[in-house]
């Protein structure tokens, strides 16, 4: 099964209201990701710089693929040097494939079968049944947008678009601005790559690895400080940038 993806434009403003001309944004999965159906072990954020010539637009896995793991992860957006300094946060991005009936009505009336499309949400189509009027591959933008229910228009905002048949097919979102997505309340947190040492932990202590690889055990926290180490806060004999503690 192919990973479904969706445009998103960045279209973030800065402290004084407008677009933002500098900085970074980083937008990474709240969780770590597998997918063995496509073979993908993980999802690695993505980063996007603001100018001033247009907004950044990124490309994400949608969080309704189905294959990958776990259920009900978000993507987190934060923020490093852009004025104003904007909050981080998560939020859900569903390419929602879905199928849907049509009216035969100026404007079309478009009905989904699942959650309904946010307004400038850009969508293709598919199938041998599509309304007359519409052509599958073609890029239409959602306008209207009531529940389940839409119509297409040609370009962002624009006009709402006619048909002269009814019909039906499947919809999939394609691009999105990232100021129609509504921040997500909570999403699958980042879950530990590595497993925990097997037994009770005492007061204060650490998963410790004895060589390399996993964590094997429970201990104190212990670093090396030029040779020497240190236990719970006292450092036994070493040394120290040449001297000895």
């Amino acid at each position: 099964m192919t990973l479904n993806y969706v445009t998103v434009i960045l279209n973030v403003v800065d402290g004084s209201g407008a677009p933002a001309s500098r900085g970074w944004a980083t937008i990474a999965p709240s969780a770590v990701l597998t997918d063995a159906t496509n073979n993908l072990e993980v999802i690695p954020p993505v980063t996007a710089q603001f100018t001033a010539a247009a907004s950044p637009a990124v490309r994400l896995a949608a969080t309704d693929n189905a294959t990958l793991q776990p259920p009900g992860w978000a993507w987190t957006i934060t923020f490093q040097t852009v004025p104003g300094s904007p909050a981080s946060y998560s939020f859900a991005l569903p390419a929602g494939p879905q199928t849907f009936t049509a009216t035969n009505a100026a404007p079309c009336v478009f009905t989904g079968s699942g959650a309904g499309y946010l307004n400038n949400t850009a969508v293709q189509l598919s199938g041998g049944s599509l309304p007359a009027g519409f052509l599958a591959g073609t890029t239409y933008w959602v306008v209207n947008a009531s529940g389940s229910t839409f119509q297409l228009a040609a370009a962002v905002g624009g006009v709402a678009l006619a048909s002269t048949s009814g019909g039906s097919g499947s919809v999939v979102a394609t691009q999105s601005y990232l100021s129609t997505l509504s921040p997500v309340a909570s999403a699958a947190s980042m879950a530990g790559y590595l497993p925990l040492p097997s037994g009770t932990a005492a007061a204060g202590w650490i998963p410790v690895a004895i060589g390399s690889g996993e964590a094997t055990a429970w201990g104190l926290p212990s670093f090396g400080i030029d040779g020497g180490s240190a236990y719970g806060g006292q450092f036994p004999a070493g040394t120290i940038n040449g001297g000895s503690a």
